[in-house]
């Protein structure tokens, strides 16, 4: 980077020339270079705007000079698992159980099966168990001794750094790497054969770009919300040098804040799933493949029914959705945003049962909470994989009612808003939200509307 302001000249004389040694916001860790200054510091971004430092392309390394996917816990290969003749073989999933909460540790006691010859159940667990490690192993624990195998992809909160012991988030998604070998954990794609039948499980890592969000935004969002200062990740995830050069080499910059988050890291993230996607793909069988991440803004409530329309610039990732597509497994399931969606888009299908925080499980993961975990595939049916499940959001988006365009904010929204933003006027009122295109009255309950075989 070449320092263009005098600004700080008493620190770094003007044409300076550093290296980058972390980036955290709008600061920068540094290494002189060349030119007058300290050999080692921090310096600011900009000052009210005008740029103080600026990428210098000379600088940019012109190859990727470590080995990423080590960063990443190396590659996975294909596990291949011939079960026992005559034995029925269930597959089932939850995804966001974020069991560091004890009511959450509880509603799994009273849902987890019990081990027995005549079946293997298997757990699809699609990210973000828990950030403590302790509670994670608890948990793993807890699900290999209900279930026959069980396979897992990290979500944003399984790589948050709140304790020390790891210097970043991908020495952290290691140590979960190596706490699930030791378990008997699969975080790789694993193919079980069931008699005649074969199911592949697909764990497709990922990570979320701003560049996702392609809808207008809300012109009545307030700037609390656009500084994204709620947003946890930015406070308590790290990125390795290695990565942070790799994003610069490709993009000129490394951004991971309110500013948007660079799309080359969920790009990064998405590469360590190549090695056997093409494998994968010419495999026979049913294919189950799950990410934490969302791969389309389709399966995401318009921003305003969002108490943050900001979430969508930290949900998704079209590297994940062009993988998906590769793949055209039988179902994608997905996590991250507490919801429960039944979709099919473009004849893919995509499914996310999230159990959620307890105050969410009265309403956007109600239809978890009450009726228990759901089972993807049961070889005993005659079509083994479950049909399309009855949901709030999933009623509301398969009768094609999702718009964009609209404005006007739903009644809780502006209930939040009276309380948390009193000096944001909100346009329209709850009477005008009843002509716009909306889900109505929640489901105030699931009996009837499901079949008890696809759930445990």
């Amino acid at each position: 980077v070449e320092l263009t302001s005098e600004k700080l000249q008493e620190r770094l004389a003007t044409g300076a020339r550093v290296a980058q040694l972390e980036l955290k916001g709008e600061r920068l860790h540094f290494r002189l270079l060349e030119g007058q200054g300290p050999q080692t510091g921090w310096a600011s971004l900009k000052l009210k705007e005008k740029l103080l430092l600026k990428p210098c392309s000379d600088e940019l390394p012109k190859e990727v000079t470590s080995d990423l996917p080590s960063l990443f816990g190396g590659f996975r290969g294909i596990e291949r698992m011939a079960l026992p003749p005559h034995v029925r073989l269930r597959v089932a999933t939850i995804s966001d159980i974020h069991v560091d909460q004890k009511a959450n540790m509880e509603w799994f006691q009273k849902h987890l099966p019990k081990k027995s010859p005549e079946t293997f159940n298997v757990l699809v667990l699609p990210g973000d168990v828990s950030d403590d490690l302790e509670v994670f192993k608890e948990a793993m624990k807890m699900f290999t001794a209900s279930f026959d195998l069980v396979c897992y992809t990290p979500g944003n909160h399984d790589l948050w750094l709140r304790k020390k012991g790891h210097l970043d988030s991908l020495q952290k998604l290691r140590s979960l790497y190596g706490l699930c070998d030791a378990l008997g954990v699969r975080v790789g794609p694993v193919q079980l054969e069931c008699g005649s039948r074969k199911v592949m499980l697909v764990p497709l890592l990922s990570f979320y770009t701003s560049d996702w969000d392609k809808e207008p935004e809300l012109p009545w969002c307030p700037e609390q919300q656009k500084e994204m200062v709620a947003w946890m990740d930015f406070r308590v995830m790290k990125w390795p040098q290695e990565i942070q050069q790799e994003v610069v080499r490709r993009e000129g910059r490394f951004q991971f804040g309110k500013e948007g988050t660079s799309k080359t890291l969920s790009e990064l993230f998405a590469q360590m799933n190549e090695p056997v996607l093409d494998e994968v793909g010419a495999m026979e069988g049913t294919i189950f493949s799950f990410s934490h991440y969302l791969p389309r803004q389709e399966l995401f409530p318009e921003k305003r029914f969002l108490l943050d329309s900001c979430l969508h610039k930290v949900s998704g990732s079209m590297a994940l959705e062009e993988q998906i597509r590769r793949l055209k497994p039988a179902v994608h399931i997905f996590g991250h945003t507490h919801l429960t969606v039944d979709l099919v888009l473009e004849d893919q299908r995509y499914l996310q049962w999230a159990l959620g925080a307890p105050r969410e499980q009265a309403a956007m993961s109600r239809a978890v909470a009450d009726t228990g975990l759901l089972v993807l595939y049961d070889s005993d049916s005659d079509h083994p994989v479950v049909p399309v499940q009855e949901t709030f959001w999933g009623r509301y988006f398969n009768a094609g009612k999702r718009d964009p365009q609209q404005m006007c904010p739903a009644p809780f929204v502006r209930k939040y808003f009276a309380q948390m933003f009193k000096d944001v006027k909100l346009p329209y009122d709850d009477v005008f939200f009843q002509t716009t295109p909306n889900p109505g009255s929640p489901i105030e309950s699931y009996d009837g509307l499901f079949e008890p075989r696809w759930r445990m």
